[in-house]
C-alpha cells in the first residue's frame, strides 16, 4: 500500500512537473511574444521619431521662411512709409507752389488790367494827338 501511495504519489508529481513544464513553456512563449511585440513597439516607435523630426524640421524651415517673408514685408512696409512722407512733403511744397503762383497770377492779373487800361488811355491821347495835329 504504501508502494502504491508512492506511485501514486510520483505520478502526481510527474503529472505536476508535466503541468509545470507546460506552465513554464507556455510562459517563455509568452514572454518571447512580449519581447518581440516590445521589439516591434521599439522600431515602431523609431520610426515614428524619425517620421516627427523630418517633420518639426520641415516646420523650422517653413517658420524661417515666414519670418524671412514677414522682416521682408516689415522691410518693404518701411519703405513704402518713408516714401509716403517724402511724397507728403512733396505735395505740400506743389501745394504751397501752386498757392504762391495762383496769387503770382492774380497780381499779373490785375498788372495786366492796369497796363490795359494805361494802354487804352495812351490810345486815346495819340487819337488826341493825332487830332489835334490835323488841327494844327
Amino acid at each position: 500500500e504504501k508502494c502504491a501511495s508512492a506511485e501514486r504519489s510520483l505520478a502526481a508529481a510527474v503529472a505536476a512537473q508535466a503541468a509545470a513544464e507546460t506552465r513554464g513553456q507556455r510562459l517563455a512563449e509568452e514572454a518571447t511574444k512580449a519581447i518581440a511585440d516590445s521589439d516591434r513597439v521599439h522600431d515602431n516607435n523609431g520610426k515614428i521619431r524619425a517620421e516627427l523630426e523630418m517633420e518639426l524640421q520641415q516646420l523650422r524651415l517653413q517658420m524661417d521662411e515666414v519670418t524671412a517673408d514677414r522682416d521682408s514685408m516689415v522691410q518693404q512696409h518701411t519703405r513704402a512709409d518713408k516714401e509716403l512722407e517724402q511724397l507728403t512733403v512733396l505735395l505740400r511744397e506743389a501745394q504751397w507752389e501752386k498757392e504762391q503762383l495762383e496769387r503770382q497770377q492774380e497780381e499779373w492779373g490785375w498788372a495786366k488790367e492796369e497796363l490795359e487800361h494805361k494802354l487804352k488811355d495812351l490810345s486815346l491821347l495819340l487819337v488826341d494827338k493825332e487830332k489835334l495835329e490835323v488841327k494844327l
